[in-house]
């Protein structure tokens, strides 16, 4: 069938431009981006690529570590990872009084390093349960009674009418050295005996506060204030327009994002995988800074590679896509989705989806139930030269819809979607080239 015989499809079906994201009417500030820190040290297993189910896995257990350790953690490392068999739901690690279920538990074991202490966690595939080998990492925040203290606390000093609007940054199990939790007032006597507590950070508009409790949260005191920012992000972002300018800071539990220069708001991570694709971005490319076609970005990476200018700017890409996700900016489709390509029928009733988007990741759908969801079968990062090819087509092509059929019994019908932001039509040439193009990133994709 030749390029002249598709027959064009609205736009607007299949794919919502990018386009329709409208900027906030914000007042430009001055440039206030920050020097890319120093590198970090590479990890042993950067050099090999995770698996998305390990990257998922090893994202939630960095993130269970960092909320542990508290504001001081700057970085948590990934030393290692291993598939593993657990004998039970508990992974092998009960809590005192836990029933769990006997049965094989396939999962990974993960090595994580963090100021200077090694810990080793147990997963399950999915990332959802994770348990440290290590006793001496303090228990999740959520489950410190001490926690809700501080936060009822915070609020009343604050005069703040909902502790819900307080944020648990971290908290670190500390054995304080006097009755006064380590904070003694002026000419105050404290009893000195050995108290066990907690340094318990929170934030509140920017602010971060923190508090020396006991151990039931009985006991508080408030140390200090500081504003965000003290603890080192991994990516720093800032996008200039005619009418907005836009920062952000993210880390391994979310974003800080608003106005250049002006108080910053916080939105955490709505799934774990957003914190593993910020992990393979951290874990695969050295440090960088740059300037694309989305935004200033840099990133302080522990891995080897050297990010060209189209893996640049799929950072940028991945980070304006979660500032857009935290305003609750919606896209049919996805967040930043710039391809859609769709095959059907056959003698087997295929269905299949391949969506494309502009921070780099592909995914590929089954899409025979008519009667649910799309089921993801596989996500993957596109190459550099497939970035590259791409992002030449999002800035130089007017958006493109087409479909045909195969002329025959059994055959397929066909259906791509492209979301371009240039000024050029599409000629024949071109117009098939895209079509190759996608049906070259699918079959990868499929490949075993």
């Amino acid at each position: 069938m030749s390029l002249t015989k598709w027959l064009s499809l609205g736009l607007g079906v299949l794919l919502l431009g990018l386009s329709a994201c409208q900027p906030l009417a914000l007042t430009p500030t001055p440039d206030v981006k920050t020097p890319l820190p120093n590198g970090l040290a590479t990890p042993t297993s950067a050099a090999t690529p995770l698996a998305p189910t390990a990257l998922r896995a090893a994202a939630a257990a960095q993130a269970d570590l960092a909320a542990r350790l508290g504001p001081s953690t700057e970085a948590v490392s990934i030393l290692h990872i291993e598939s593993a068999q657990w004998p039970d739901t508990c992974l092998g690690l009960p809590a005192p009084d836990e029933a769990c279920a006997e049965m094989i538990v396939e999962g990974f074991r993960v090595v994580l390093e963090a100021e200077g202490q090694t810990v080793t966690y147990r997963t399950n595939l999915e990332g959802d349960n994770v348990r440290a080998e290590d006793l001496r990492v303090p228990p999740s925040p959520a489950n410190v009674p001490a926690v809700e203290a501080a936060r009822r606390y915070l609020a009343e000093h604050l005069g703040l009418s909902d502790p819900l609007a307080i944020t648990v940054v971290g908290a670190e199990e500390v054995t304080w050295p006097d009755a006064c939790l380590g904070a003694a007032r002026p000419d105050e006597m404290c009893a000195q005996v050995l108290t066990p507590g907690y340094r318990i950070t929170l934030e509140v508009q920017g602010t971060r506060y923190t508090l020396h409790t006991n151990q039931n949260g009985s006991a508080i005191r408030l140390v200090e204030s500081l504003p965000h920012g003290s603890a080192q992000p991994l990516v720093r972002w800032q996008r200039q327009s005619e009418s907005a300018c836009l920062s952000a800071e993210v880390n391994l539990q979310g974003l800080t994002y608003g106005a250049c220069g002006a108080a910053a708001q916080r939105w955490a991570f709505k799934s774990p995988e957003q914190a593993a694709e910020l992990s393979q971005f951290v874990q695969t490319y050295a440090p960088f800074e740059a300037e694309t076609a989305l935004g200033w970005v840099s990133l302080a990476g522990k891995g080897s590679q050297k990010a060209t200018p189209a893996e640049q700017r799929s950072l940028a890409a991945w980070v304006a896509a979660q500032v857009a996700a935290a305003q609750n900016v919606e896209f049919e489709g996805g967040l930043g989705l710039v391809l859609s390509w769709q095959r059907s029928g056959g003698i087997a009733g295929l269905c299949q989806i391949l969506r494309v988007y502009e921070s780099g990741w592909a995914e590929v759908y089954d899409c025979r139930n008519s009667q649910s969801a799309p089921t993801l079968i596989t996500r993957q990062r596109l190459t550099a030269k497939e970035l590259e090819t791409l992002y030449g087509w999002v800035d130089g092509l007017q958006p493109l819809s087409q479909a045909f059929e195969q002329p025959y019994a059994d055959g397929f019908a066909f259906q791509l979607a492209f979301n371009g932001r240039g000024a050029l039509v599409a000629d024949a040439t071109t117009q098939k080239a895209l079509w190759d193009w996608a049906q070259a990133v699918f079959q990868r994709l499929m490949s075993p």
